[in-house]
């Protein structure tokens, strides 16, 4: 019995996530940080190398596989092709039988079940993007998203040394990322103006 779990962000930590799924039976555990947007899943594309036909794969959650209905659906059908049973954690298991086949009332659960798991998403980005806009409005000096990885006077230290120094250079030094460093450099060039 495999495991799979992945987070969205890098803060998060995975320790909590890979016992829940120790608990739920998984022998050997495959994590990953990425956001559920991004295409690539180099642990997840791991874990389908290694199952084998009768193998459990096992994760805690429906979106912690994979993000969309259609996506989801087609790691099932994959898994199921292989003959590989699904175990999700808050729904239950999806077994295989010998030809890889779900029964009709299988095959409707699991398509409902990931259809309700999108619309869990859906309505999380609704209701964010509902309150940043009441907050917008409503706040005074409201600023949205994170706060800056950069900023006062480390900021202008970045940027005094930037300017004698390379990109590569100065992301390491500071610690960021170049597009952090393109949009600060971008700023600046922005506010002399």
């Amino acid at each position: 019995m495999y495991g799979y779990v992945r987070v969205s962000t890098l803060a998060q930590s995975l320790d909590e996530k890979i016992s829940e799924l120790h608990l739920l039976g998984a022998q050997t555990v495959y994590a990953e940080k990425y956001p559920g947007t991004t295409i690539e899943q180099p642990e997840f594309q791991k874990v389908l190398s290694v199952l084998q036909p009768g193998d459990i794969l096992i994760v805690a959650k429906m979106d912690r596989l994979v993000r969309t209905v259609k996506g989801s659906l087609e790691v099932m059908d994959q898994l199921q092709t292989k003959g590989i049973s699904l175990r999700i954690g808050n729904i239950g298991t999806f077994e295989t039988d010998r030809d890889g086949k779900l029964t009709p009332m299988a095959k409707m659960m699991r398509t409902m079940m990931l259809a309700f798991a999108e619309y869990e998403r859906d309505m999380i980005v609704e209701r964010t993007q509902t309150g940043r806009a009441y907050a917008r409005t409503h706040v005074p000096n409201f600023k949205g998203g994170r706060k800056p990885v950069i900023n006062g006077r480390h900021l202008n230290q970045m940027l005094e040394y930037y300017d004698i120094h390379t990109v590569k250079e100065t992301v390491s030094a500071f610690n960021i990322s170049k597009a952090t460093l393109r949009r600060r450099v971008a700023e600046r060039k922005a506010q002399q103006i």
